[in-house]
């Protein structure tokens, strides 16, 4: 429950800037959709009836759980990436038009 207060955090800010930004928007969201599966998987651990549902949402809880560092640690990487190249290359009146466009937007 603390992870998704802290992602409902990021929400009105980190979010909302990096997607009119353009930044990083096909990984952050793979990282909330993991984040959704994740809250999924777990209200089922929770809630599911029979023994069937309940071990199919304890493996996909198990394994998204291992892999959300994987996929947030991608995100944080390519994030500070896309910032040090913006950076480097300030967009001007004639730069903006050369700059090739990222594979990530």
């Amino acid at each position: 429950m603390l992870a998704l207060l802290l992602v409902g955090t990021l929400l009105p800010l980190h979010m909302r800037r990096g997607w009119r930004a353009r930044f990083n928007r096909r990984n952050g969201v793979l990282l909330i959709s993991f984040v959704a599966l994740l809250t999924l998987s777990g209200y089922a651990l929770y809630y599911a009836g029979g023994e069937g549902p309940r071990g199919f949402a304890s493996h996909a809880h198990t394994l998204l759980g291992f892999l959300l560092p994987v996929v947030l640690v991608w995100h944080i990487a390519r994030g500070r990436r896309a910032r040090r190249l913006a950076s480097m290359n300030p967009p001007g009146p004639l730069a903006s038009s050369q700059i090739p466009p990222s594979r990530d937007r």
